[in-house]
């Protein structure tokens, strides 16, 4: 009698623990269950309108035990939203009957086209994806900020061909593929002007460009990219502000003459600035009479940065900047090729590692020549090259930062001088080249900047650079205008004792 009691006791057991027992391939209806979202809100930070966002995603978990049904995924707004959705693949702003096996989740990518809208400043567009599940519904919000835009490039309103025209900051300006300014027009940018370049896009200016900017952070105009999102995961700035490549360049091709850039940023592009005297349609230089006129350039109070190739390139051009900040790069800083004269007083050329470029290249590069295709070399007719640094700072991890490439001699005519004057300089050329006035190769506890890595190139209390520089010294722009440098790059005022750089400590 005991064992039959026994096994009976072990068969209502056995039952009841299957009974109890969930498959994970069970779908639970408890009206309690709920989903798990990765973020309560996904954010689209400056978007330009009519133009397709970057894409945004969101991760949906279950985390039961169970598989769970999700009735309806679909956006509150409905067919008028601005938003779109693709919910695991499959394009949809409303689908239905969706499952997540247990522990388990899936992706929704959002994107946005934001319409025009009538005022000038920044608006928000907002929705909600909606989740039903079970009878409860979850949401997670979308919010979008929009920015109107003057576009200009191929298949925009504004076209290509620019002439005469003033920018101004009342709202940004978008530029697609490129635009010229032709020759013998002028381009007027005034201050707090934001310029935003889209992949690859190229100012080329045959005419003449002015930059009006300034010192202060609302003066200051800024030529970057097209890519604006906020990341505070990757980087607190602004995801995009490091990533160089964004955009082509500015292009001051030959015959351009009289340009200015006073109180600008320039950053994220391939190269920063070209002042060009050389016909690329002519490549065998059969009408030498273009070099009557050099593309000159005055630049002042500017900052290019986070490029991939090269800051400010000069090819038989004439070119005087003061208080300038070149810096973060993958190539060189300055270049020049073909001769040309240049000056520099107080300025910064600066490179280390960083985290999208990898400094390999000297910083400043000299050739009296320009190689155009795989072996021809192409020479100015006087292959004349001056180049004046005063008061600057060439300074990065490399051991060697400075590359002198003569190809002509002294008996052809040629004349390549380079003078450095009151410098701080990171170079293995011996003080016969380099002059001795200049400090070299300072110790690595001379920390130099406040932080390079922030991309704060300020120079801090135990930098050599402090008092080191030759104050009231004016150089000449390309017009015959004498710059100087009474107040940095910040607009700070110098002592009397002038530090070398761009900044004033």
């Amino acid at each position: 009698m005991i064992p039959t009691i026994c096994r009976f006791l072990c068969l209502i057991a056995l039952i009841a623990a299957f009974s109890c027992c969930q498959r994970a391939d069970d779908i639970i209806t408890d009206s309690s269950a709920q989903l798990t979202f990765d973020q309560d809100t996904v954010f689209f930070d400056t978007i330009f309108v009519t133009r397709s966002s970057a894409t945004k995603w969101l991760t949906v978990y279950n985390t039961h035990d169970q598989k769970i049904n999700i009735s309806s995924i679909r956006l509150a707004g409905g067919d008028d939203s601005p938003y779109r959705l693709n919910i695991d693949g499959v394009k949809s702003n409303d689908q239905k009957d969706i499952e997540i096996w247990a522990d388990d989740s899936l992706h929704i990518f959002i994107e946005t086209t934001l319409d025009p809208s009538e005022g000038t400043t920044p608006f928000v567009v907002t929705d909600s994806i909606l989740f039903e599940t079970n009878g409860n519904l979850q949401d997670v919000d979308l919010v979008a900020w929009g920015q109107d835009a003057h576009f200009y490039g191929v298949g925009t309103p504004n076209g290509v061909d620019i002439c005469d025209q003033v920018w101004t900051n009342e709202k940004p300006y978008v530029i697609y593929d490129g635009i010229v300014v032709r020759p013998d027009c002028n381009l007027t940018i005034e201050a707090g002007t934001k310029v935003h370049l889209h992949n690859g896009a190229i100012l080329f200016v045959q005419g003449t460009l002015t930059v009006n900017g300034g010192t202060d952070s609302t003066d200051i105009v800024t030529f970057q990219g097209t890519r604006l999102e906020y990341d505070a995961y990757y980087v607190p700035d602004g995801y995009y502000q490091e990533i160089p490549a964004q955009w082509g360049w500015i292009h001051f091709l030959p015959g351009s003459v009289n340009n200015y850039i006073n109180g600008a940023l320039i950053q994220n592009s391939t190269y920063g600035l070209i002042v060009d005297s050389y016909d690329w349609l002519d490549p065998q230089n059969t009408n030498p009479t273009q070099l009557t006129a050099l593309a000159n350039l005055t630049l002042s109070n500017t900052t290019i940065r986070d490029f991939y190739t090269g800051g400010l390139w000069g090819i038989g051009s004439d070119i005087s900047a003061v208080n300038c900040a070149v810096f973060n790069s993958s190539g060189t800083n300055f270049q020049v090729n073909w001769g040309g004269n240049y000056q520099f007083l107080n300025c910064t050329f600066a490179n280390q590692t960083v985290r999208y470029n990898e400094h390999k290249q000297p910083i400043i590069t000299f050739a009296d020549h320009l190689a155009y295709g795989s072996e021809d070399v192409r020479g100015n007719e006087n292959d004349l090259l001056k180049v004046d640094f005063i008061n600057c700072i060439i300074y990065g991890g490399e051991d060697e930062q400075l590359s002198y490439n003569h190809y002509f001699t002294p008996e052809d005519g040629s004349d390549f001088t380079v003078n450095y004057i009151n410098c701080l300089l990171k170079t293995e050329i011996s003080t016969d080249t380099v002059g001795t006035s200049s400090i070299l190769n300072p110790a690595f506890s001379d920390t130099m900047f406040v932080d390079y890595r922030a991309r704060d190139l300020r120079l801090n209390g135990s930098s050599p650079c402090v008092n080191a520089g030759l104050s009231d010294i004016p150089i000449s722009a390309p017009n015959g205008e004498m710059l100087s440098s009474e107040n940095d790059l910040s607009g700070k005022a110098r002592d009397a004792e002038w530090d070398i750089g761009a900044y004033e400590f």
